[in-house]
């Protein structure tokens, strides 16, 4: 299966820091989606205008296919388990990066890594850590979807995840007579 030209890795990674050693996990049983939304679950305003967005866009688009972070039922589990088993089952994900959360960005960073496309977005109503994310510029390289509120976020975001593509990262070779 493909996913906008690249493979969707579909299999348990052959080594996890959790299991220390192959994955233990069953992939058995997983949907493929579009989309697949990482946010923190604070603050909670953020997290409830994501899900608004999700809802709304399943009501105007239920052919796009979307699955939260909150609906891969993660209790007794490590979430970052069920989050690697559903991001090899996505298209495209969709990360919030509103208040630099380390799990959310460690989840961008993980989806960058399999050569998923990725689409950050933003709420520009918090400026809790704006300043943070002006001096991160990271993500400003490749852009994000900014957002007001629900409505304006399932405006903008099936567009955005249908223009969606993977960045190309070049591989250079290794210089080891230099230090970093």
């Amino acid at each position: 299966m493909t996913s906008q030209g690249s493979f969707l890795i579909q299999h348990p990674p052959s080594f996890c820091q959790y299991a220390a050693g192959p994955c233990d996990q069953s992939f058995d049983g997983i949907a493929v989606v579009d989309a697949f939304f990482l946010y923190p679950s604070d603050p909670a305003f953020i997290a409830k205008t994501i899900e608004g967005g999700i809802r709304s866009i399943r009501a105007a688009q239920p052919e796009l296919l979307l699955r939260s972070w909150k609906e891969i039922h993660t209790s007794g589990q490590i979430i970052f388990c069920r989050v690697c088993q559903n991001l090899r089952f996505a298209r495209v994900a969709v990360a919030d990066v509103s208040t630099l959360n380390f799990n959310v960005l460690f989840e961008l960073g993980y989806a960058l890594g399999l050569g998923l496309p990725v689409v950050p977005v933003r709420d520009t109503t918090l400026i809790r850590d704006s300043k943070d994310f002006d001096e991160l510029g990271l993500l400003d390289t490749f852009g994000y979807v900014d957002f007001e509120n629900s409505n304006d976020l399932a405006a903008k975001l099936p567009a955005a995840i249908s223009k969606a593509r993977p960045l190309l990262f070049q591989r250079h070779a290794l210089v080891q007579d230099r230090p970093l």
